[in-house]
Protein backbone atom coordinates (compact mmCIF):
# COMPACT_ATOMS: atom_id res chain seq x y z
CA UNK A 1 0.00 0.00 0.00
CA UNK A 2 1.62 3.22 -0.97
CA UNK A 3 1.61 6.05 1.69
CA UNK A 4 -1.59 8.99 0.41
CA UNK A 5 0.65 12.04 -0.74
CA UNK A 6 -1.09 15.41 -1.02
CA UNK A 7 0.10 18.41 -3.63
CA UNK A 8 -0.65 21.19 -2.49
CA UNK A 9 -0.48 25.30 -1.90
CA UNK A 10 0.51 26.24 -5.27
CA UNK A 11 3.16 29.05 -5.78
CA UNK A 12 1.59 30.47 -8.86
CA UNK A 13 -1.19 32.43 -8.30
CA UNK A 14 0.39 33.92 -5.00
CA UNK A 15 3.40 35.78 -7.29
CA UNK A 16 3.28 38.34 -10.62
CA UNK A 17 2.00 35.71 -12.98
CA UNK A 18 2.97 36.22 -16.62
CA UNK A 19 3.08 34.08 -19.85
CA UNK A 20 4.32 33.93 -23.59
CA UNK A 21 0.82 32.98 -25.05
CA UNK A 22 -1.18 35.79 -22.28
CA UNK A 23 -3.86 37.27 -23.93
CA UNK A 24 -7.71 38.53 -23.38
CA UNK A 25 -8.70 35.59 -25.19
CA UNK A 26 -6.12 33.32 -23.22
CA UNK A 27 -5.59 34.60 -19.94
CA UNK A 28 -2.65 33.16 -18.26
CA UNK A 29 -4.48 33.03 -15.15
CA UNK A 30 -5.99 30.23 -16.33
CA UNK A 31 -3.38 27.63 -15.80
CA UNK A 32 -3.19 28.27 -12.34
CA UNK A 33 -6.72 29.47 -11.08
CA UNK A 34 -7.76 26.34 -9.40
CA UNK A 35 -10.38 25.32 -12.43
CA UNK A 36 -9.60 22.10 -14.84
CA UNK A 37 -12.16 22.88 -17.07
CA UNK A 38 -10.51 26.47 -18.30
CA UNK A 39 -7.68 25.73 -20.73
CA UNK A 40 -4.59 27.66 -21.14
CA UNK A 41 -2.93 27.74 -24.72
CA UNK A 42 0.74 27.28 -23.47
CA UNK A 43 2.51 27.05 -26.65
CA UNK A 44 2.29 28.74 -30.26
CA UNK A 45 4.58 28.87 -33.60
CA UNK A 46 5.97 25.76 -35.29
CA UNK A 47 8.23 24.62 -33.62
CA UNK A 48 6.01 25.48 -31.15
CA UNK A 49 7.35 27.28 -27.48
CA UNK A 50 5.79 28.99 -24.66
CA UNK A 51 6.41 29.78 -20.99
CA UNK A 52 5.09 30.49 -17.95
CA UNK A 53 7.02 32.53 -15.12
CA UNK A 54 6.21 33.30 -11.83
CA UNK A 55 8.13 35.95 -9.24
CA UNK A 56 7.16 36.40 -5.56
CA UNK A 57 7.89 38.54 -3.50
CA UNK A 58 10.08 36.08 -1.00
CA UNK A 59 11.97 33.31 -1.85
CA UNK A 60 9.86 29.74 -1.73
CA UNK A 61 11.31 26.66 -2.69
CA UNK A 62 8.17 23.97 -3.84
CA UNK A 63 8.63 20.26 -3.75
CA UNK A 64 7.55 19.63 -7.42
CA UNK A 65 6.08 20.38 -10.29
CA UNK A 66 2.50 19.09 -10.68
CA UNK A 67 0.47 19.23 -14.01
CA UNK A 68 -2.82 18.33 -12.88
CA UNK A 69 -4.48 18.40 -16.36
CA UNK A 70 -3.03 18.91 -19.69
CA UNK A 71 -3.72 17.71 -23.89
CA UNK A 72 -1.97 17.51 -26.59
CA UNK A 73 1.51 17.98 -24.65
CA UNK A 74 2.80 14.41 -26.15
CA UNK A 75 6.53 14.99 -27.17
CA UNK A 76 6.93 18.20 -25.85
CA UNK A 77 10.28 18.71 -23.71
CA UNK A 78 9.61 20.21 -19.96
CA UNK A 79 11.80 22.37 -18.54
CA UNK A 80 11.37 24.28 -15.09
CA UNK A 81 14.27 26.91 -14.26
CA UNK A 82 14.50 28.67 -11.19
CA UNK A 83 16.48 32.02 -10.60
CA UNK A 84 17.09 35.46 -8.82
CA UNK A 85 15.21 38.74 -9.87
CA UNK A 86 17.39 40.07 -12.62
CA UNK A 87 18.30 36.29 -13.74
CA UNK A 88 21.29 35.36 -11.37
CA UNK A 89 21.76 32.20 -10.06
CA UNK A 90 19.81 30.31 -13.40
CA UNK A 91 19.55 26.46 -12.82
CA UNK A 92 17.30 23.71 -13.88
CA UNK A 93 15.07 22.19 -12.12
CA UNK A 94 13.30 19.46 -14.05
CA UNK A 95 14.01 18.58 -17.22
CA UNK A 96 11.61 15.88 -18.96
CA UNK A 97 10.56 14.53 -22.19
CA UNK A 98 6.78 14.28 -22.09
CA UNK A 99 4.46 11.07 -23.00
CA UNK A 100 1.03 10.75 -23.50
CA UNK A 101 0.12 11.86 -19.73
CA UNK A 102 -3.32 14.23 -18.98
CA UNK A 103 -1.39 14.18 -15.37
CA UNK A 104 1.54 13.79 -13.37
CA UNK A 105 4.60 15.28 -10.73
CA UNK A 106 7.63 16.44 -11.43
CA UNK A 107 9.77 16.50 -8.53
CA UNK A 108 12.14 19.41 -8.11
CA UNK A 109 15.94 18.25 -8.23
CA UNK A 110 19.27 20.09 -7.73
CA UNK A 111 20.28 23.04 -4.91
CA UNK A 112 17.81 23.14 -2.07
CA UNK A 113 18.22 27.14 -2.21
CA UNK A 114 14.58 29.14 -2.81
CA UNK A 115 14.54 31.62 -5.33
CA UNK A 116 12.14 34.22 -6.08
CA UNK A 117 11.34 33.69 -10.05
CA UNK A 118 10.28 30.00 -11.55
CA UNK A 119 10.06 29.52 -14.85
CA UNK A 120 8.34 26.95 -16.80
CA UNK A 121 8.99 25.78 -20.79
CA UNK A 122 7.19 24.12 -22.85
CA UNK A 123 9.01 23.22 -26.09
CA UNK A 124 8.80 21.17 -29.13
CA UNK A 125 9.40 19.63 -32.50
CA UNK A 126 8.07 20.61 -36.19
CA UNK A 127 4.54 19.68 -36.47
CA UNK A 128 3.17 19.21 -32.89
CA UNK A 129 -0.06 20.91 -32.01
CA UNK A 130 -0.03 23.44 -29.43
CA UNK A 131 0.05 22.37 -25.71
CA UNK A 132 -2.88 22.54 -23.64
CA UNK A 133 -3.02 22.99 -19.66
CA UNK A 134 -6.05 23.32 -17.74
CA UNK A 135 -3.96 23.29 -14.21
CA UNK A 136 -0.60 23.60 -13.11
CA UNK A 137 0.93 23.47 -9.45
CA UNK A 138 4.59 24.75 -8.45
CA UNK A 139 3.68 23.10 -5.31
CA UNK A 140 4.39 21.72 -1.40
CA UNK A 141 4.18 17.98 -0.33
CA UNK A 142 2.07 16.53 2.76
CA UNK A 143 2.68 12.65 3.07
CA UNK A 144 1.47 10.24 5.45
CA UNK A 145 4.74 9.28 7.61
CA UNK A 146 2.73 5.50 7.78
CA UNK A 147 0.48 3.84 5.64
CA UNK A 148 -3.60 4.34 6.62
CA UNK A 149 -4.85 2.06 9.51
CA UNK A 150 -6.82 -0.59 8.42
CA UNK A 151 -9.25 0.07 6.31
CA UNK A 152 -9.66 2.53 3.69
CA UNK A 153 -13.65 3.56 3.15
CA UNK A 154 -13.87 3.47 -0.93
CA UNK A 155 -17.11 5.25 -3.03
CA UNK A 156 -17.38 5.70 -6.41
CA UNK A 157 -19.91 8.26 -6.55
CA UNK A 158 -22.09 8.08 -9.91
CA UNK A 159 -23.23 11.53 -11.29
CA UNK A 160 -26.81 11.20 -12.11
CA UNK A 161 -30.20 12.56 -11.71
CA UNK A 162 -33.60 11.32 -12.02
CA UNK A 163 -36.13 12.87 -14.27
CA UNK A 164 -39.41 11.88 -13.68
CA UNK A 165 -41.69 11.49 -16.97
CA UNK A 166 -45.44 11.66 -16.60
CA UNK A 167 -46.90 8.13 -17.70
CA UNK A 168 -43.54 6.50 -18.55
CA UNK A 169 -40.20 5.37 -17.97
CA UNK A 170 -37.86 7.69 -15.94
CA UNK A 171 -35.32 9.35 -17.22
CA UNK A 172 -31.44 9.09 -15.97
CA UNK A 173 -29.76 11.74 -17.42
CA UNK A 174 -25.47 10.95 -16.37
CA UNK A 175 -23.85 14.34 -15.23
CA UNK A 176 -20.70 13.55 -15.57
CA UNK A 177 -17.81 10.68 -14.61
CA UNK A 178 -17.66 8.32 -11.60
CA UNK A 179 -15.47 10.08 -9.20
CA UNK A 180 -13.33 8.70 -6.57
CA UNK A 181 -13.33 9.12 -3.10
CA UNK A 182 -11.33 7.87 -0.20
CA UNK A 183 -11.59 8.13 3.83
CA UNK A 184 -8.45 7.11 5.20
CA UNK A 185 -7.82 6.35 9.14
CA UNK A 186 -4.73 7.75 10.24
CA UNK A 187 -2.67 7.50 13.22
CA UNK A 188 0.07 10.00 14.47
CA UNK A 189 2.17 9.88 17.42
CA UNK A 190 4.83 11.94 17.02
CA UNK A 191 5.12 15.80 17.43
CA UNK A 192 6.78 16.04 14.28
CA UNK A 193 3.74 14.02 12.46
CA UNK A 194 0.80 15.69 14.99
CA UNK A 195 2.69 19.34 13.33
CA UNK A 196 2.81 18.46 9.92
CA UNK A 197 -1.01 17.52 10.38
CA UNK A 198 -1.86 20.06 11.54
CA UNK A 199 -0.15 22.53 9.31
CA UNK A 200 -1.32 20.65 6.09
CA UNK A 201 -5.29 21.16 7.76
CA UNK A 202 -4.47 24.70 7.57
CA UNK A 203 -3.08 25.07 4.23
CA UNK A 204 -5.88 23.79 2.62
CA UNK A 205 -8.40 25.42 5.21
CA UNK A 206 -10.46 28.12 2.72
CA UNK A 207 -10.87 24.67 0.26
CA UNK A 208 -8.54 24.97 -1.91
CA UNK A 209 -8.06 21.95 -4.42
CA UNK A 210 -5.25 19.66 -3.97
CA UNK A 211 -3.46 16.99 -6.04
CA UNK A 212 -3.82 13.53 -4.49
CA UNK A 213 -2.15 10.10 -5.39
CA UNK A 214 -3.75 7.56 -3.15
CA UNK A 215 -2.76 4.84 -1.43
CA UNK A 216 -2.95 2.79 -4.56
CA UNK A 217 -0.68 4.99 -6.67
CA UNK A 218 -3.88 6.26 -8.77
CA UNK A 219 -3.41 10.52 -9.20
CA UNK A 220 -5.95 12.95 -9.03
CA UNK A 221 -6.89 16.31 -9.08
CA UNK A 222 -9.69 16.28 -5.09
CA UNK A 223 -11.44 18.08 -2.84
CA UNK A 224 -10.45 17.21 1.33
CA UNK A 225 -13.04 17.93 3.22
CA UNK A 226 -10.94 20.34 5.83
CA UNK A 227 -13.33 21.41 7.61
CA UNK A 228 -14.75 17.95 8.78
CA UNK A 229 -11.06 16.77 10.09
CA UNK A 230 -11.36 14.58 13.24
CA UNK A 231 -8.37 15.08 15.56
CA UNK A 232 -8.97 13.16 17.83
CA UNK A 233 -5.92 13.46 20.59
CA UNK A 234 -6.21 10.30 23.19
CA UNK A 235 -2.97 11.32 25.25
CA UNK A 236 -0.75 12.90 22.65
CA UNK A 237 -1.50 9.93 19.99
CA UNK A 238 -3.88 11.86 17.12
CA UNK A 239 -6.80 9.42 15.48
CA UNK A 240 -7.70 11.62 11.87
CA UNK A 241 -9.95 10.72 9.70
CA UNK A 242 -9.25 12.38 6.15
CA UNK A 243 -11.76 12.41 3.07
CA UNK A 244 -10.77 13.00 -0.40
CA UNK A 245 -13.15 13.33 -3.49
CA UNK A 246 -12.05 13.45 -6.69
CA UNK A 247 -12.75 16.24 -9.05
CA UNK A 248 -13.11 15.92 -13.13
CA UNK A 249 -14.83 17.33 -15.70
CA UNK A 250 -17.18 16.18 -18.16
CA UNK A 251 -14.21 15.01 -21.04
CA UNK A 252 -12.09 13.42 -19.32
CA UNK A 253 -13.57 9.89 -18.61
CA UNK A 254 -10.59 8.68 -21.24
CA UNK A 255 -7.80 10.47 -19.85
CA UNK A 256 -5.50 7.91 -17.51
CA UNK A 257 -6.24 8.99 -13.95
Amino acid sequence: MALPTFYHSNILPLGTLSGSQDSVTNPVGRVADGDIGLVYVFTTGDPPVGAVQVTVSGAVLPVALVIARATQVSGYRLIVESEDVGGGNNAVRVDELLDDISNAVYLISGSAIPREVWRITLSGVSGLAAAKVYEMQLAYEFQFAIPPQVGVDRLRIRQMTRIEIPGGQAFTQKLGPVLLQNTYDYVATSGDEISELEAFVESIDDGASVFHVDDRGAQYWAEVFAKDFALDDQAGVYFASVTTREVRVNGQEDEPR
